[in-house]
């Protein structure tokens, strides 16, 4: 429990420091993602980031699980901790140009890419 809240300080204080001062809102993006999922010398981060794929990961399994139309993705069960943050920045190498959409559509194409249902690529 401890390391969950953590974590979401680490996500909330990634997010604060990369807003700045402006006046528009604030929307996680690739390169916010990338700050997380890539920082080498930090673990926290690492696991911020998985965290945050996860937790987009979890409320889509709910939603698909209310509805008929089939997953987007299939995760393994059980997986490994980092497994996540790797295939994120993997997806963001193959489509750099995706860099400046936001975080949660990221984390969604992330997850279609690496885990598609039924082994298909």
């Amino acid at each position: 429990m401890r390391g969950i809240l953590l974590a979401a300080g680490i996500v909330a204080a990634m997010a604060t420091a990369s807003s700045g001062a402006s006046a528009k809102p604030y929307t996680a993006d690739g390169e916010w993602l990338m700050a997380g999922c890539g920082a080498t010398d930090s673990p926290q981060l690492v696991y911020a980031c998985d965290l945050y794929i996860m937790g987009v990961a979890d409320a889509l399994s709910e939603a698909h699980a209310a509805d008929e139309h089939g997953k987007l993705f299939c995760l393994p069960s059980p997986y490994d901790e980092k497994l996540l943050s790797t295939a994120f920045l993997s997806y963001i190498m193959r489509h750099p140009d995706d860099v400046h959409r936001p975080a949660g559509l990221l984390a969604i194409r992330t997850l279609q890419e690496a885990f598609p249902c039924g082994g298909r690529r």
